[in-house]
């Protein structure tokens, strides 16, 4: 299996995102087509860097712009979204407008009929996090395909429990 790491530059800025997201994809067409996975970190040129609301909005708009462009290039590689706490409630909305295979629920935006929405179009639903007994189960009973922790072999054994 051959990964590729792609380390993009980044914008604190903003101002060169156009043309740092042309450098990203020369870095994927140097990938080649044995290449199994493509890591592209989150680069800093995202909206959690904004310095305002207003920008912060802009900046969500021109990443989803961003997710979009990268799944027409690349539609058979998956693309995990976060969350976008100016839209709370629409994780599942948005991820089934930008086509992505995956999102990430965020403490506590998420609720029985969103993962069950996600689920109907396909998508993997992640949630950060998790670390007790009681939490793991009402997850497992959610359907949550991922839970983060940082108690891996306890929230391992208890999904294994939960699954019975």
């Amino acid at each position: 299996m051959k990964v590729s790491v792609i380390q993009p530059k980044y914008s604190t800025d903003f101002s060169k995102s156009d043309e740092y997201f042309q450098k990203q994809i020369e870095l994927l067409n140097g990938c080649g087509k044995d290449t199994d996975i493509i890591v592209l970190p989150e680069s800093a040129d995202c909206p959690c860097l904004a310095k305002n609301e207003a920008e912060r909005k802009e900046a969500f708009l021109k990443f989803n712009a961003d997710i979009k462009q990268f799944k027409a290039y690349a539609p058979d590689i998956a693309v995990c979204i976060g969350h976008d706490f100016s839209r709370n409630w629409a994780i599942v909305d948005r991820a089934i407008e930008l086509g992505v295979e995956r999102l990430q629920f965020y403490k506590p935006y998420y609720n029985q009929e969103m993962v069950d929405k996600a689920h109907a179009h396909g998508i993997i639903c992640n949630v950060c996090w998790s670390n007790t007994r009681e939490e793991t189960e009402h997850f497992v009973k959610m359907g949550m395909d991922v839970i983060l922790t940082d108690e891996f072999k306890r929230v391992q054994n208890w999904v294994k429990e939960f699954a019975k």
